[in-house]
């Protein structure tokens, strides 16, 4: 005949500092609140040490998948989280660079006739500033072109860094 064991109860202290009781010794949190922000808290502190590995995995995530991250992508910016994160970081780009938003300001205000793009010719193109300082004299290039001519300028102003540093 087994003999059945009294379970026992413990008297705990949450990671948040708040008591609780168990019923084993290995509990770490008092609700399952506390082991979710545990858990950011760790992924948090992860990825500042990690940053690189970090960036590298979602670069292949997006190269394997790039719509269900777009979608994803998008489907944040339409929740109230992602719009109040948007417009926060809209407000610190603003103080960070107030020159490129003079610089787009004085353009949005004269009425310029919409160009191709002046790399592959396609009739939907965006305005680039090369100088700010320059507000009035633009490029156009489409969204595809634009973004390869900033991947173009960060890459070699990567291997600057790494020249002269």
């Amino acid at each position: 005949m087994r003999r059945r064991l009294k379970k026992s109860i413990f008297n705990l202290i949450c990671v948040c500092g708040n008591p609780f009781t168990a019923d084993h010794n290995r509990a770490l949190y008092c609700s399952d609140d506390c082991r979710k922000l545990a858990a950011l808290t760790s992924w948090r502190k992860y990825r500042e040490n990690n940053i690189s590995a970090c960036r590298e995995r979602v670069r292949l995530q997006y190269e394997k998948d790039p719509q269900k991250i777009i979608a994803k992508t998008k489907a944040y910016h339409n929740t109230l989280r992602g719009k109040e994160a948007c417009r926060k970081s809209d407000i610190k780009m603003r103080k960070k660079f107030p020159e490129r938003v003079q610089a787009r300001e004085v353009v949005n205000r004269v009425n310029f006739i919409k160009k191709q793009c002046e790399t592959c010719g396609t009739p939907n193109a965006h305005k680039h500033h090369d100088d700010y300082s320059k507000p009035l004299k633009i490029r156009w290039l489409c969204a595809s072109c634009h973004m390869a001519y900033h991947k173009l300028l960060r890459r070699a102003d990567h291997e600057n860094c790494a020249v002269n540093g």
